[in-house]
């Protein structure tokens, strides 16, 4: 899937997943804030929400991490 990606938009990595979310892997697709439409939009929609989406956030120092529910 990072290939996949990878090869249509920039600024997606493959990357460990924070101890905060269980995965079966343990590596995720980072997607920077201004592909995350272009990539979610696309045909690979239903992988991605399969394995699940998490928006991971630093401010002041502190990590969040939730899980991103579609509207």
């Amino acid at each position: 899937m990072e290939r996949e990606i990878a090869a249509r938009h920039e600024g997606i990595r493959l990357v460990p997943v924070p101890p905060e979310i269980r995965a079966g892997c343990g590596l995720g697709l980072k997607i920077n804030p201004g592909s995350f439409k272009l990539v979610f939009n696309g045909d690979m929609k239903e992988e991605l929400l399969a394995d699940g989406i998490y928006i991971v956030q630093r401010e002041a120092g502190r990590r969040s991490v939730a899980k991103w529910e579609e509207n």
